[in-house]
């Protein structure tokens, strides 16, 4: 996300005047490359995945799904990043004083300036197949630890 430097969520992150070059170096400290493979020096270095990582990617749809949104981008993928509190990137992220909110409302100021945004029904993911009684426990982010609003 960082080292593409483009997408929604750096354009966020920009908004927010966030020194992309410091939070790269420090996520790349929190998550060192995979030290088993031999990096030569033209080569990136590809960062370990996480299993906080690897929810955030897998919740990504879910977070567009709430935006209403055609398509999933980086902006999403950060919200979802943000979502969960004991990642240690969300905490660097907080300690930089960007979190879920100030995120989220940064988005959708972005997307209403692009006129592709439909308010979010709700601020929780819902199966539209589910009962009523079945929706807590469908919905991952509902737990103590995650962010509501």
């Amino acid at each position: 996300l960082l080292r593409d430097g483009n997408g929604k969520a750096i354009s966020i992150l920009n908004a927010l005047d966030i020194d992309l070059n410091h939070l790269r170096r420090k996520v790349e400290i929190l998550s060192p490359a995979n030290p088993n493979i031999s990096i030569a020096t033209n080569q990136k270095k590809n960062l370990h995945l996480t299993r906080q990582a690897e929810r955030a990617l897998k919740t990504t749809f879910l977070e567009a799904k709430l935006f209403q949104s055609t398509s999933i981008n980086t902006a999403h993928l950060l919200l979802c990043i943000l979502r969960n509190e004991n990642d240690p990137t969300t905490k660097l992220l907080n300690k930089l004083k960007v979190d879920y909110d100030n995120v989220k409302e940064q988005f959708k100021f972005m997307i209403t300036n692009d006129n592709d945004y439909i308010e979010p029904k709700a601020e929780s993911f819902q199966d539209d197949s589910s009962t009523p009684e079945d929706d807590a426990s469908k919905d991952i982010f509902n737990t103590p630890s995650s962010k509501t609003n």
